[in-house]
């Protein structure tokens, strides 16, 4: 069953003309989710593009207005779904809101921590963030009923609400899941505020782990075998 998310309601009347609609929160929340159905409801013309698609990041990345502007010729509304993948995302975006200013922009990331360094600055007095947590159990309530949640409390508290923990019916599963998001993504973004740097792991950075330890880059002396150990039960 799907769930409805309350933030859905309030979409309309958070994207504004002149304004980039900033959607943070954790990974794996439901931020694409949430914006592909606000714009199955939506009535104007948009453009939908992904940030992960080679093809919309060199769209994306150009620093000039007239070609930045044939993006949003024809649309009223443009959506960039993990907009930082985006070289230069946030100066791009405020080109297009200060020469377009009757468009409405919507950037989502799955990395809240990348997103917010990259537009934070360039895009002060322009953007409105916006944070999207899991499933509330407000939401719970709206989709199941009171009673049925109130009955499984105990799953709620052990297993949390990420969206794809509440579809998957195994306990097993539920902690296969758990266990690759926190090692895949958690451990990632919590060294990348203690390191300094949102790549860690890539090829050069795992050239300097030496047999008897970790010889930091540069940029990220603060790391010194911070580890990060996700167990359930």
């Amino acid at each position: 069953m799907k769930i409805k998310r309350l933030l859905e309601q309030k979409l309309p009347s958070l994207i504004q003309p002149g304004k980039v609609l900033v959607v943070y929160g954790p990974r794996r929340v439901g931020k694409t989710t949430l914006v592909k159905d606000f714009l199955k409801e939506y009535q104007g013309p948009y453009r939908f593009m992904n940030g992960e698609e080679l093809s919309s990041q060199e769209l994306l990345s150009q620093q000039n207005s007239a070609q930045l502007g044939q993006l949003i010729s024809a649309v009223s509304l443009l959506v960039i779904d993990e907009a930082q993948r985006v070289p230069n995302i946030g100066l791009n975006l405020k080109i297009l809101i200060d020469s377009f200013p009757h468009i409405s922009i919507v950037a989502t990331g799955s990395a809240s921590l990348d997103i917010a360094s990259k537009v934070e600055e360039s895009l002060t007095g322009r953007k409105k963030p916006i944070l999207l947590y899991p499933i509330s159990f407000n939401e719970l309530i709206q989709t199941y009923g009171a009673v049925d949640v109130k009955k499984q409390l105990n799953r709620w508290l052990i297993w949390g609400s990420y969206p794809e923990t509440i579809s998957i019916k195994s306990e097993e599963e539920r902690s296969r899941y758990l266990d690759e998001l926190a090692g895949s993504y958690l451990y990632k973004d919590i060294l990348s505020v203690f390191g300094g740097s949102s790549n860690l792991f890539d090829e050069t950075y795992f050239s300097r782990v030496r047999s008897d330890g970790i010889e930091p880059a540069e940029g990220r002396s603060l790391y010194s075998g911070f580890r990060v150990k996700f167990k359930l039960g």
